[in-house]
Formats: C-alpha cells, structure tokens, sequence
C-alpha cells in the first residue's frame, strides 16, 4: 500500500492454523497497491523412499492472485486464505482509478491464466476459489 494523502490502512495477519489475512484501505488521495498471494501444493513423499534416489515428485497445483492498482482515491478490502489445498482470494474495490486482477493455477492436466483491467470510476467485486477437493 502507498498512500500519498490522508489515508486510514488496516491490515491482520493471522497464521494461528491457515494462513488468513484482511487488507482494508480508505483514502481521500492518491493510492496504490499491490497485494499477492501464492501456494504452492506438493504430494507428501512416501516414508520408505530412499534418501539417495532422486526426488521425482511433481507439485500438484500452483495457485496465484494478485491486485495492483492505483486510485485517485476510494475504498479497498482484501482478504485472502490458504489452507491445506484450498487457495481464496476476495477483493473489493469502490472509487477512480485502474486496477490489475490476475489469477493462475496449474496442475498436471489443467493450466488458467486470467487477467482483468478495470479504469475509470468503478465498483468492482471479485471472489476466486482454487482447490477444496480432498
């Protein structure tokens, strides 16, 4: 966050189990911000594997969600979570200015990359999921 006017920032990290955390910025002035969050899910490897055998586990899925924006002014909330294999990201954003939304995830099969452009005066409302299967 690089606030260049009045601006109230609150931020809570908590990694008590998960990896949980809420960003909220209110500004009358210029802002900008780039939050990112990533995880990376690799199998267990099995106990009886031998220590001098080349490790040829491959990672189950890559996740990423990011946002960069700059405001002339507004509102923004972000709260992310990470657990186990379930990757969420919920980002609101009320004000003027440009925002960057982009999400990936690549497993063995599957690969999604999206990216999302939004300028001018904007009310945007984004929720992204990936995993949650056992």
């Amino acid at each position: 966050m690089f606030p260049n006017d009045r601006s109230v920032i609150n931020r809570g990290i908590d990694f008590t189990n998960d990896t949980d955390s809420q960003v909220r910025v209110s500004s009358s002035g210029p802002v900008g911000i780039r939050e990112f969050s990533s995880q990376i899910t690799i199998p267990e490897a099995e106990p009886w594997r031998c220590m001098f055998v080349e490790d040829d586990t491959e990672t189950d899925r890559e996740d990423e969600i990011s946002t960069s924006g700059l405001w002339s002014s507004g509102n923004y909330t972000g709260v992310r979570g990470m657990s186990g294999n379930l990757t969420t990201a919920s980002t609101e954003i009320d004000g003027s200015g440009m925002v960057s939304l982009r999400k990936h995830t690549q497993t063995v099969n599957v690969t999604q990359d999206e990216r999302s452009y939004a300028a001018g005066k904007m009310n945007v409302s984004e929720y992204v999921e990936y995993g949650g299967w056992v």
